[in-house]
């Protein structure tokens, strides 16, 4: 019985601490989630680190593609988060499967357009998160591209996350740290 006190007890003040994190201004909103941090917090650009990018937007994959043989490519220990399943070509290339049903939080379907802004935003002389020239990507529909692998080496698809196309395609790249929408991001 003892060990249930306790239990309740630290539950009881780890729920308080969360409500006291909250800032005055944000309203109790059941599809908010709050993280408790020291101080104030809130996603300023991408380069805030993929950890706390993973908690809004999610990466192609989890787990790390040591062991991948044969047409799969996604070994022994690999979650699909944005693919359902992929093959490596007689080439090289990896054709990627995304997952149905996928959507970012405004309800619009996540898609194949949504990887290639992506990598196409990451690579731009202005951001930089990720070296040009790494990979040639074809979109063949909403839910299919196929990546072309250069110098060697597989896409960092575990710790990339990706990006809403539909609202951020007409932003400037050179403006990316005081784009508004980190201000309320959009995630998936």
């Amino acid at each position: 019985m003892r060990g249930r006190v306790e239990v309740a007890s630290v539950l009881l003040t780890l729920w308080t601490a969360a409500l006291a994190c909250q800032r005055p201004d944000q309203a109790a909103d059941p599809y908010t989630v709050m993280i408790p941090t020291a101080g104030d917090y809130q996603v300023t650009s991408p380069f805030r680190g993929s950890l706390e990018m993973q908690l809004l937007f999610l990466p192609l994959f989890h787990g790390h593609h040591s062991d991948i043989s044969g047409d799969g490519c996604m070994g022994d220990g690999v979650e699909g988060r944005l693919v359902r399943s992929c093959e490596i070509g007689a080439d090289g290339s990896v054709t990627y499967h995304l997952r149905s049903g996928v959507r970012w939080h405004d309800g619009v379907p996540v898609t194949a357009w949504d990887i290639e802004f992506t990598w196409a935003l990451w690579e731009h002389p202005a951001v930089l998160k990720v070296a040009p020239g790494r990979r040639t990507m074809t979109v063949l529909d909403d839910s299919t591209f196929t990546v072309a692998f250069h110098g060697g080496g597989w896409i960092d698809d575990t710790y990339n996350t990706f990006l809403p196309r539909h609202l951020l395609e007409e932003l400037d790249p050179e403006e990316i740290d005081a784009w508004e929408f980190w201000d309320r991001p959009v995630g998936n």
